[in-house]
């Protein structure tokens, strides 16, 4: 359960998580989340020219690969 204070992309990532679940049999979603918090470290304090946090765009990449029904591998690049 994601919180009202979470870090940036944090619902996003779980219903990414949710999608991954759907469609693969037996899915590594630490991987997954592991990656995201990878991301959200190396982009701290990082912002995209509308102000928003950068890591957002790589959340909204890996609904993208989700949606697709690719591997953890892919949605964690």
């Amino acid at each position: 359960m994601v919180m009202e204070s979470s870090p940036p992309g944090a619902v996003e990532m779980e219903r990414v998580l949710a999608t991954v679940a759907e469609y693969h049999p037996a899915p590594d979603l630490e991987l997954i989340r592991r990656a995201y918090h990878y991301a959200l470290n190396a982009h701290d304090g990082q912002t995209r020219k509308s102000g928003e946090p950068y890591i957002l765009h790589p959340v909204a990449v890996s609904s993208v690969v989700a949606s697709l029904k690719l591997d953890e591998a892919s949605l964690c690049a």
